[in-house]
């Protein structure tokens, strides 16, 4: 097992962070190791520039999409009123709603008064309508 200069200087930057080694005197004399080179070189996968999420519609009959429609009445829904139309637990509802804001909808609470209920409502983004 032979270690390239490139494997080399890469192990040594993660250990001692951004400080590089010399040049050791390892030969590179065979196509072999230039290839395995290469190939791992294009394996890095350049970090993605970040891109907003925007609203994408899911499969019809989930209860993801069941718990969107509940969503977007316009009396919205209560936590009550999602747990039962999924059968989940309430941690897994709320989990839910926010997996839905990563996905780029809008979902706001409404607190409710003393004694009532909090009130879900969501909408989707408009980069998802354009």
């Amino acid at each position: 097992m032979k270690l390239t200069d490139a494997g080399l200087k890469a192990i040594a930057a993660d250990e001692r962070g951004s400080q590089s080694i010399p040049s050791t005197a390892v030969p590179q004399n065979t196509n072999e190791d230039s290839s395995k080179a290469k190939t791992a070189a294009n394996m890095v996968a350049a970090p993605s520039a970040t891109v907003a999420p925007t609203a994408t519609a899911p499969r019809q009959g989930t209860k993801i999409a069941r718990v969107i429609e509940l969503l977007q009445r316009d009396q919205g829904a209560k936590l009550e009123e999602l747990i039962a139309a999924t059968g989940w637990l309430p941690h897994t509802a709320r989990a839910a709603l926010t997996g839905l804001r990563h996905r780029g909808y809008d979902v706001r609470l409404e607190r409710g008064e003393t004694g009532r209920a909090s009130i879900y409502r969501a909408i989707a983004t408009l980069a998802a309508s354009a």
